[in-house]
This record gives structure tokens, sequence and C-alpha cells, in this order.
């Protein structure tokens, strides 16, 4: 390599860009057989070449600029070199690689449709819908879907055209989404799934298996990648957003006394009652059983699946019981009470409801106010007030004590969890006296 002073113009002026753009950590060299190296130096002073298959001139200058910019973008994010290197690959570099028809792809998700919500029954049509997608869709002159929706339809309408093997598939998912972001976790998840199925006999192998076997569940985290630091400590100062009791009651009390929107009041106080998820304050989800007394009580049968596991279906318990006597809960679910219809997804539902409401106008500006600020409040409750122990409150609400500290840790006081302690010493003690 030539001294600097040496280095023809282009290459000086490319060099200072570069650091004055990303820092000394990333350096552009020529190396043999006139290729663009990229030099990278970590923190701990190890450092690794790179080929990035641009040839090294003047012509190029730009385009090995841009490069070095989206990869140092995604490694400050937290994603490797090498999946950096993979995801900021030149057109030309894809272009060299075997392509599958993407409509093989997109023909296999079709399909895959139907087994999930036909076949095995674990995704209704409305979620399928919205989350993972398709084309329009017409069934028996009866209308599945209007037009193209999906979030997870229209990432692989993106994807498919670069994808060679599950690797690239699930590389391009997730390039338009934040390393360790929510919304790319759900999509390679869902994508993972979908391969799973499509290179199986379940199948009948409708995709190649030597190409598209994808990782083993659990086994995507470097296509998921990282949150940067920055986002994790904001992550970790941010405060669920709750309503205390009083302000809870006033915004239901804001709620237009008119017969247009009694099932918006009915579904508010739901929600509130019983610590709901949005897509719960539906009657698809509520039945009423009884106990070995034959005393009524709410069942909610809905089932959540996520990266972090799989709710159950769970008795409902209203930590306020005058609530539900006072607004007749059960006996409104028994009469199949109105309620709202979701036709574009329960928590959207929520929003375009409450957003012309003057006093969630000012919620969300106090409180951040967001529509499972209501499951939220109940969470707060069951300790603030109540003194609900983590696993118990976990249960009522449907979720693993593990996501249920996430959220709530801040109203877990030690105190309540002495009180637990105590209470579970003493169930001990009586045990072991009745022997």
């Amino acid at each position: 390599m030539k001294a600097r002073a040496e280095a023809p113009e282009w290459v000086q002026s490319l060099r200072t860009f570069l650091r004055d753009q990303v820092g000394s950590s990333l350096q552009v060299k020529e190396k043999k057989g006139n290729n663009t190296c990229l030099r990278i130096r970590y923190e701990d002073g190890s450092r690794v070449e790179k080929n990035l298959n641009i040839k090294w001139n003047k012509a190029n200058s730009a385009k090995i600029r841009t490069r070095v910019e989206e990869i140092h973008n995604l490694m400050q994010g937290g994603v490797d070199i090498d999946e950096a290197l993979e995801r900021t690959q030149t057109t030309e570099a894809r272009k060299g690689k075997k392509k599958v028809n993407p409509k093989t792809i997109l023909s296999a998700w079709s399909k895959y449709e139907t087994y999930k919500t036909k076949q095995l029954g674990d995704v209704d049509q409305d979620n399928w819908n919205k989350e993972y997608g398709g084309e329009k869709l017409k069934v028996n002159d009866v209308v599945i879907r209007n037009r193209v929706m999906g979030k997870t339809y229209k990432a692989l309408l993106n994807a498919v055209p670069l994808a060679t093997n599950a690797n690239t598939l699930l590389i391009e998912i997730g390039r338009p989404y934040k390393p360790g972001s929510r919304s790319r976790q759900t999509r390679c998840q869902q994508v993972r799934a979908f391969l799973e199925w499509a290179t199986s006999k379940n199948s009948k192998y409708l995709l190649d298996v030597d190409l598209f076997t994808p990782p083993p569940k659990g086994g995507i985290s470097e296509y998921v990648g990282r949150k940067s630091r920055k986002e994790l400590s904001d992550k970790a100062k941010k405060v669920t957003p709750t309503l205390d009791d009083v302000d809870l009651l006033k915004l239901i009390e804001s709620i237009p006394d008119r017969k247009s929107h009694d099932k918006w009041d009915f579904c508010l106080r739901l929600a509130s009652c019983y610590g709901l998820r949005p897509i719960e304050c539906s009657h698809k989800y509520l039945e009423i059983r009884k106990t070995s007394k034959g005393q009524p009580y709410l069942y909610c049968t809905y089932i959540k699946k996520s990266g972090s596991g799989q709710s159950k279906p769970r008795r409902l318990w209203p930590l306020h019981d005058y609530w539900q006597k006072d607004w007749n809960l059960i006996e409104r679910v028994k009469r199949k009470h109105e309620l709202p219809p979701f036709t574009n997804g329960a928590s959207d539902g929520f929003k375009d409801y409450l957003k012309s409401n003057d006093l969630w106008k000012e919620y969300k500006e106090k409180y951040q106010a967001i529509p499972y600020i209501f499951r939220h409040s109940y969470g707060r409750r069951s300790h603030e007030i109540y003194k609900i122990s983590v696993e118990e409150s976990s249960q009522m609400m449907g979720h693993t004590p593990e996501v249920h500290m996430k959220a709530y840790s801040q109203w877990v006081k030690e105190e309540s969890l002495e009180e637990s302690m105590e209470r579970a010493i003493k169930l001990r003690d009586l045990l072991e006296d009745s022997k």
C-alpha cells in the first residue's frame, strides 16, 4: 500500500471523508487484485480485514463510501461485521448468486395460510390478515382480503427477489427494521416458522430442503441482532404507562352517553376491570363459567403466541370486585352486549376511537397513554393496592412472571415480597401441623 501522502487525490479525499463520518475504526485500502479491503479495528485492539468486492478505482469511490457508512451504522446497532457485509453487499454481488423464483416462495406462503388458519387453526383469519397477510383473496364469494395485507407478507415481497436460501431470506426480511427491534424479531420468527413447515413433509416439501431449511427454533438471534447500548439504556429508564383509579374513571366517564358509544363504554370497562389486552375485549374470547359453588365468573380463551412463549386461557379476576358488580359486566357478557368489531386490529381500534377524546389527548401528553394502559393499570393495581405476588399477578394477567417483571417491576416493592414470603411460611407451617 502506498504511503498516504503518495496516494491519489481521490483516495485521500475518500479516507478523509470516512474518518470524519465513521472515525478511525473502519479504514479502506487497495488489496491484491484491485479489490477494496475494509480494515476493522475493535476497541480491544484486535483487527480484521474483509473484502468488499468493489473494484478499487475513482469511479467506485462513492459506492465504497456509501457501503462503509452502511456497515458502520449496522455495527453501531449491534450487528456483527459478517452480517453487516452480507446485508450491504452490492447489487452486482447479489446478481452473481443463483436466484430462486419468488413465485415459488409466495405460492408456498399462500398454502401456509391455509395450513395455519384452517388445518392447524392456531391463527385466526383477522390476525393472519394483519400480521402475516397475503394477496387479495376471495373464497366462495366471501372476501377474505380486499387488498394486499400483512406486515410479514409485505416484507416478503421485498425480500424474495434477493433470496437464494434461508440465510439470505432471513437477512433480507430483517433489513428494513432496527437491529434487536420487536418488529424485526417478529418478522424473522414468522418466516423461520414458515420455512420450517415449507421444508417438511407437512407441506410435501414445497421448498428445497437443502436451500431453505431454517435455523432451529431459538436460533435466529444473529438475524434479529441486538439493540444499541443507548436504546437499551433508554428502555431501562422507560416507565410502563399507567393511570390511577381516579384518572381511569374520569376517562371512562368521558365517553359520550349515547347509544353509538355504548360498545366502547363496555369495552373500556372490561379492559379496566380485568386487565384485558385490547384483542381480548371480544365475545369471541370471553365465556361465562361457574365455580364449584355455582358462582359465575368470566373466562378468557385467548392464547397469545410470542417469542417469550405461549400464554394460557385464564380465569378473569376483578381486582375491584365492586366494578364488576356496579358495571354489571358478567350479565352484559352473558347477553352479548355489543363490543367494537376491531376490523383493522384491536390496538388500532382503541387508538382510532380515543384519538378525538380530549381527556385521552391530555393523558397521551402527560402519561404517554397507549391502548394497553388499561391493562397496565391493572398490573400496577395488583401490586400497589392489593399486594399480590408476581407469580399470582402474572397468572391473573395471562403471561409469564418474566414478562410481568419487565413491565411492572417498578411497583413490586420489597415489602410486598416480604408479605408474600410471610404468607408462604404460614402456609408451610399449617401444612406441617396438619400432618
